[in-house]
């Protein structure tokens, strides 16, 4: 169809080309500021109008009331037996000590 128009009117032929050279053109340049625009401030709206921020401070006091206190016994005897005892008594004068002190 429109090849018999251009032969017909050769004017035609060319107007054509440059409509769509022209049209093309402008949507080129529409879909470039488009496209710079969104990359520009797009992702980032779209994070704003998603977003709750919230900051604040904190601060706790307590006095402590748990402790953790450990200590070791090793003694050396001629059986295991005495060293045993040895210990024992190690253990429990340490621990009066520390039942006494309030601890």
């Amino acid at each position: 169809m429109f090849d018999s128009i251009h032969k017909n009117h050769p004017f035609l032929k060319g107007l054509s080309y440059t409509v769509v050279l022209v049209v093309g053109i402008l949507l080129a340049v529409f879909l470039l500021a488009k496209s710079i625009t969104e990359f520009k401030y797009g992702s980032e709206r779209e994070y704003l109008d998603r977003t709750i921020t919230v900051s604040g401070v904190g601060e706790v006091t307590a006095i402590p009331d748990v402790a953790i206190f450990t200590f070791d016994v090793s003694e050396r005897a001629d059986t295991a037996e005495a060293a045993q005892t040895i210990a024992t008594e190690k253990i429990n004068k340490i621990s009066k000590l520390l039942n006494d002190s309030g601890v």
